[in-house]
């Protein structure tokens, strides 16, 4: 990735936190990203989450039905 504000390459700092990596510029830039670069990095972890709730409300059913069906065949 490269700063907004002079172009050069990126440094990662640390370890990703919570899906997020930190970024500085070698030049010590202060803005790196855009308000739009983290509006956007939010709605993408938004939708993430979004996708994930809905994922296990639509499968628990099924799974439930399969186990309860497993240990009706056992008994």
């Amino acid at each position: 990735m490269k700063c907004a504000t002079c172009g050069a390459e990126l440094i990662e700092v640390g370890y990703a936190e919570d899906g997020f990596q930190y970024y500085r510029c070698p030049n010590d830039c202060e803005v790196i990203f855009s308000k739009l670069d983290k509006a956007v990095d939010v709605m993408r972890q938004v939708l993430f989450l979004v996708v994930l709730v809905l994922t296990i409300v639509i499968f628990s059913p099924l799974l439930i039905t399969a186990a309860v069906a497993n240990k009706v065949k056992r008994s």
